[in-house]
């Protein structure tokens, strides 16, 4: 039998309509495996790593501080470039998706003017104003600024005219303390009075020259005052107070004259005028509404272990968030839940965040007593259970996530939400309630199911069984006085996404911020809904890529290095990575795939072995290795019985970058093996993105100490020997090409008409 190799001269690609169909329904078989959410895995490098990762990107590098005035001057470039006439392209978007699922949200607020209780706003962190006339069954958004807006909270006036305050205050990074300006700096205080454009109140617009102090950077709640008009609002640099009608915000202050002048974090008031807030972590009470009349009722403390000084009071010392909630149907009786700060001397255990205690006051908030005690692993409200290394271990989020609601017509029934929702009813002796899991974040096909952290609970003010629920899943509601809750996500598209990984179908995979990884098809309700995919219960998605040579094969990962391979084709996961490549220290791992149909410079081949005879300019058809079919047109003739060594011009190479390492492996899409992977580089630091030149002959990676690199050489390099770096002839070289002192590198485009770009 003769044997030949010919390069090869044409092909003819006709595997477009045959992949189509087969990954018509990817989405659906993956779909099925939305596995449980596992805590430990859900939250513990998510909420913080997520943080923390933010906090990175934005800070200085040099100096590990973010400066105010970096962001907004950043942000007074973006929008400068927006309103230049000269602009090199003037592109069109449009919306993709998702559409059905939402994004983590702090403010929600039910339109008084509405007498049907129907009319809703909510505001995500990353998302704007947005309104549900239909009792949030679907939303539209509001018309705001361009800016994007971080929003945290929304109050409206007797008038009818609503505020929303910016600013993501309640942030933590992975050193589990309170670091000042890592989260999303807000743009002051918006206003509207029709309910649809808000405009930005000037006064409250944060000052470039105040640097780290700048007032108004975050707002974390607002309260209006019923019956007279005023607003209270509670923010980075003190408890503030607008009179109606007026325009200067006044600084609220004790009955001894102290300005409350340092960060406040909560403010609520009362039908009958009562205002209560949080400053510096303390309670202070304003029994009569003034704003120069509040009292500090957080006077508790501890000067020695076995002695309590003023053992009524809420307590004063390591406390890292206190939130409270008025009864509405008795303004005397106040709740508290407080978190704790760290205590030293507890080894395997962050307690920063802990339930410290939930706490009632009867007549308000003179004193108080303990109604819900931290410290138990059972009633772990601001908590969740991990397990690390084999050692049980815990952490908690109460700094990040922490609300109360009291029951619209008894004052004894509180609700109380961290990660998930907890009731606690009065049993009729002094300080017991009984306390009842309302909801669960680990299975989202249940009944209850909401998702984890919550911010914010709003009850219908004619129907106690009605409850709106806001959480870093979007929205919710429960009908049914909270034996069942529905999503509310229709149309309210503030996902966060990392990530975005496309083919020539259409078909879409995103990695979100709090709802793993998200496919869309355009086979949903509508063309822009997405279906989960299943992560192994983590909660944050990463990088996801979908393939052009066949559109069956998904990858998308988790956080780390949780990279999956998915093949639509028999609905399962296939083997994919080798234990070699680890990222312990990266929140998500950065990884990318290049494909090419026409790669002329491609070192793999096929043989096709003729059962009949062929004339030359004939055309055979083969298969790649990469299982996509392509032409041949022969050259000369070719007998049956005789073998053909065909150039294989579909190609692809995946890369994946972790600390210090490049890998790469060219078997991405042969679903037949374990992939072989190369250590194609060593570089220094932690990369945050990579990218190809047009013919994959180099890589670029992107860290985050603002170094750039070059990978060179990768298209010689076609089996072990060339492309690992630990063979004596590997080809392919490393160089540093740019450097950018103090700035993390995100992302990188290389220019596809020159490779040195």
């Amino acid at each position: 039998m003769n044997k030949k190799f010919l390069p090869l001269k044409f092909f003819v690609a006709i595997g477009s309509v045959v992949l189509i169909i087969l990954s018509s329904s990817w989405i659906e078989r993956a779909g099925d495996g939305w596995l449980k959410r596992s805590s430990h895995e859900a939250t513990y490098f998510g909420v913080r790593g997520a943080a923390a990762y933010h906090a990175m990107l934005k800070r200085n590098q040099v100096t590990g501080q973010i400066d105010p005035k970096d962001v907004f001057n950043a942000r007074k470039e973006v929008q400068n470039y927006l309103e230049s006439p000269n602009r090199d392209f003037n592109m069109a978007w449009e919306f993709r998706g998702l559409d059905n699922v939402g994004g983590r949200t702090r403010a929600l607020l039910l339109d008084k003017r509405d007498e049907t209780n129907k009319t809703i706003y909510a505001g995500g962190v990353a998302g704007g104003v947005w309104k549900s006339t239909t009792g949030g069954l679907t939303w539209n958004k509001m018309n705001t600024p361009t800016c994007s807006m971080a929003v945290s909270c929304i109050a409206q006036t007797d008038n009818g005219d609503i505020y929303v305050g910016t600013g993501e205050y309640f942030n933590v990074s992975n050193d589990f303390q309170i670091s000042e300006y890592e989260g999303f700096i807000g743009h002051g205080i918006l206003k509207s009075t029709d309910g649809v454009n808000f405009e930005i109140i000037p006064s409250t617009v944060p000052d470039i020259s105040e640097g780290k102090d700048a007032d108004w950077a975050y707002v974390m709640e607002l309260a209006a005052v019923p019956g007279n008009g005023r607003l209270y609002a509670a923010t980075n640099t003190g408890l503030k107070y607008l009179n109606s009608g007026g325009t200067e915000w006044l600084f609220a202050k004790t009955t001894e004259g102290e300005v409350l002048d340092t960060v406040s974090s909560d403010v609520h008031v009362a039908a009958n005028g009562m205002v209560v807030a949080s400053v510096q972590n303390w309670c202070y009470v304003s029994e009569t509404g003034s704003p120069d009349g509040f009292v500090l009722q957080s006077t508790r403390f501890n000067p020695t272990p076995d002695t309590v000084v003023n053992p009524d009071k809420l307590p004063m010392e390591d406390i890292a968030r206190i939130e409270f909630a008025i009864a509405p149907s008795d303004n005397n009786v106040v709740y508290a839940m407080t978190a704790s700060t760290d205590h030293p001397g507890t080894p395997n255990q962050d307690e920063f965040g802990e339930l410290e205690g939930i706490y009632r006051s009867v007549d308000a908030g003179k004193t108080w007593e303990i109604i819900g005690p931290g410290g138990s692993t059972n009633f772990n409200v601001l908590g969740s259970f991990y397990v690390d290394d084999g050692a049980n271990q815990y952490y908690y989020l109460g700094f990040y996530d922490n609300v109360l609601a009291v029951h619209p017509q008894d004052a004894g029934i509180v609700y109380t939400g961290g990660f998930d929702m907890w009731e606690g009813v009065y049993t009729g002796q002094a300080g017991f309630f009984q306390w009842n899991k309302m909801s669960s974040s680990d299975l989202p096909q249940w009944p209850t199911f909401l998702h984890s952290s919550h911010h914010a609970y709003v009850f219908d003010p004619d129907n106690a069984n009605i409850c709106y629920i806001a959480n870093d899943g979007g929205l919710f509601k429960t009908d049914d006085g909270f034996n069942t809750f529905k999503d509310l996500n229709k149309n309210y598209s503030i996902t966060q996404c990392y990530s975005i990984g496309y083919n020539f179908t259409g078909q879409l995979l995103t990695g979100t911020q709090g709802s793993g990884v998200i496919g869309i098809t355009g086979d949903g309700n509508t063309p822009e809904n997405g279906f989960p995919m299943n992560i192994g219960g983590e909660l944050n998605g990463g990088y996801t890529e979908i393939s052009m040579i066949n559109p069956s094969i998904l990858f998308f990962a988790g956080e780390k290095v949780n990279i999956r391979r998915w093949d639509n084709s028999i609905g399962a996961f296939t083997a994919f990575l080798i234990n070699d490549i680890a990222n312990p220290n990266s929140f998500i791992t950065p990884f990318v795939m290049w494909e090419d149909f026409q790669n002329y410079q491609s070192r793999d081949s096929v043989t096709y072995n003729a059962e009949e005879n062929y004339n030359a300019n004939d055309t055979i058809y083969l298969m790649s290795n990469n299982s996509y079919p392509y032409g041949y047109i022969l050259s000369e003739p070719l007998a049956a019985g005789d073998s053909l060594r065909v150039q294989d011009p579909i190609s692809n190479a995946f890369f994946i970058a972790v600390e210090g390492v490049l890998w790469m492996t060219r078997d991405a899409l042969d679903l037949t093996v374990v992939p072989e992977w190369w250590e194609i580089s060593n570089f220094e630091g932690l990369p945050l993105c990579v990218a190809y030149s047009d013919d994959a002959n180099y890589a670029y990676v992107g860290t985050q100490e603002g170094n750039l690199y070059r990978i060179a050489n990768i298209g010689l390099a076609y089996e072990h020997d060339m492309a690992d770096i630990s063979s004596p002839s590997c080809v392919i070289s490393t160089s540093l090409v740019a450097s950018f002192e103090g700035r993390a590198i995100t992302s990188v485009a290389v220019n596809p008409k020159d490779i040195h770009d």
